[in-house]
């Protein structure tokens, strides 16, 4: 029984499979997971169709199969990440599998259409972490949708730098394998198999291995399986309580708790863009722009006095920050009081003023 009053509650059983197969080119990604799409949708004894959302046309090559089994496939062909999302969405509410292949693909459109959106052909450092937190939408739709998902991804090699004990030469050693995409997105599935095809030259034979990074019911962590299909992975499917209530993980965020919630680098260099210009503008009003060596030594001294330096570029400079933008913007208003006070205008007028200037913005 919840109780209402408390923000701990008893937990559920897992309910949906979140499942995750990521491997090379041939390796059996999409075929293994047609498999496993089927074997659930029977075990639920499910009359709804498996969704997918295709990004490689490996839906084409899962037609038999899903006709042979009697299981309606329905198919969006698309790698846009906008399309994703809405498609999570609605498969939730039409079917009980979803099939994703390949969210990397998927993952380069997104930074593709960042670069787009803001005019350049390279990720800032600073910006990476404005471009994940979009991501996020997907990631929590992934997590918290209430069907099974399987997620497929090429794999990427995990790389560390090395020098040669000779030469002295510096290079890049590969340590292993991750999902391919967004860096921590392999942590989100609940069963990950990394899948691989050993081929043996001898026989002319390719068999298909799956190997379990990580299974959460911990029924089958490090097992390994040739020609994988559903029944290989039964042990991990009848741990969950597919009839039971799926309780998500909570979308509220904390925003509220801080002081100013524009803290993206975008927003802050926009506002430093918007104040050094206000500083420019309040000079010029007050006659106190010229070029003169008096006008030139009052500037310096006043932006000492409300910034705490007189240079111009530190003033300027988004990253790294040497001027606080808070600090920034309380140094415009102190700076325009200042003139105003100095044309003898009272306090009380100039906070009047500076208000109605405010409303007036808005």
């Amino acid at each position: 029984m919840t109780n209402p009053i408390s923000l701990f509650q008893k937990p559920s059983k897992p309910v949906y499979l979140k499942a995750g197969l990521y491997g090379g080119t041939g390796s059996g990604k999409t075929y293994t997971a047609g498999k496993m799409a089927i074997g659930m949708v029977k075990s639920l004894k499910s009359k709804k169709p498996v969704t997918m959302f295709d990004t490689e046309t490996g839906s084409d090559f899962l037609i038999p199969m899903f006709e042979e089994a009697g299981i309606e496939l329905l198919v969006i062909k698309s790698r846009s990440f906008a399309k994703l999302v809405q498609a999570t969405d609605e498969a939730e509410k039409i079917s009980d599998v979803f099939i994703i292949d390949s969210i990397a693909h998927v993952w380069d459109e997104a930074v593709e259409a960042y670069k787009t959106k803001k005019n350049r052909k390279f990720i800032q450092i600073n910006e990476w972490g404005e471009i994940k937190a979009i991501w996020g939408k997907f990631t929590k739709s992934y997590l918290n949708a209430k069907q099974n998902i399987i997620l497929c991804s090429r794999a990427q090699d995990i790389t560390e730098n090395s020098v040669d004990e000779k030469s002295g030469q510096k290079d890049f050693s590969k340590i292993g394998e991750r999902m391919r995409g967004e860096k921590y997105m392999g942590y989100e599935p609940s069963l990950l198999i990394r899948m691989e095809s050993i081929q043996d030259l001898k026989r002319n034979k390719v068999t298909h291995m799956a190997y379990v990074e990580k299974d959460r019911t911990a029924n089958m962590t490090g097992e390994s399986v040739a020609e994988p299909t559903f029944e290989s992975f039964q042990r991990v499917w009848d741990a969950y309580d597919h009839d039971g209530e799926s309780e998500g993980i909570d979308d509220a965020d904390s925003v509220s708790t801080f002081d100013d919630p524009d803290y993206s680098f975008e927003d802050m260099k926009q506002r430093r863009l918007s104040a050094t210009e206000s500083i420019k503008n309040i000079f010029i009003k007050n006659d106190a722009s010229g070029s003169g060596s008096e006008e030139k030594k009052k500037r310096l001294d006043l932006l000492e006095k409300f910034f705490g330096t007189d240079n111009w570029v530190d003033i300027c400079q988004d990253m790294p920050v040497k001027v606080d933008i808070k600090k920034l913007e309380e140094g415009v208003n102190a700076l325009d009081a200042y003139f105003t006070k100095e044309k003898g205008i009272s306090v009380e007028e100039a906070k009047k003023q500076l208000l109605n200037k405010k409303k007036g913005t808005k």
